[in-house]
């Protein structure tokens, strides 16, 4: 077992869990009161704008994203399957934008090295969060079936 493990398992805070939670809350109501307001001001002027719309569209799936995330920490309930915040395979799918980022990152521009670690870690971080989430599925499964 490596040193770090027994920290990298155990639970988070349930206070900082809320806090989290609370400032996520509140960033998911800034996305959505910006994406109201926008669509507002679109009807409000008469323009449907292309790139308005689609601006609209991801400040809402953001707003879902975050709001959803937001209860789960302040709700103090995850899935149900694992009781975590996001599936594998939404971790997986992360991991792999974050490390296809880190990758491309050398391409536009080489002083951005920072930004280039920074991602790789995070898709390495996704990658393993990934694992243990479905390693610890795994052990739920089989503490169940003692028969």
């Amino acid at each position: 077992m490596l040193p770090y493990r027994k920290y990298a398992d155990a639970p988070g805070s349930r206070f900082w869990e809320i806090l989290a939670g609370a400032v996520l809350g509140l960033f998911g109501l800034l996305c959505a009161a910006l994406a109201v307001f926008g669509s507002y001001r679109m009807v409000e002027r008469q323009i449907l704008d292309t790139s308005g719309a689609v601006f609209v569209g991801i400040l809402l799936l953001l707003a879902s994203g975050v709001g959803i995330t937001a209860f789960r920490l302040i709700s103090g309930r995850g899935r149900k399957s694992d009781g975590g915040l996001f599936p594998p395979w939404f971790l997986r799918a992360l991991g792999l934008l974050f490390l296809a980022a880190g990758v491309l990152v050398p391409f536009i521009d080489m002083e951005l090295l920072d930004i280039m670690i920074g991602a790789l870690s995070l898709g390495v971080g996704c990658f393993y969060l990934a694992n243990r989430q479905e390693r610890r599925t795994q052990e739920l499964r089989l503490s169940g079936n003692d028969t």
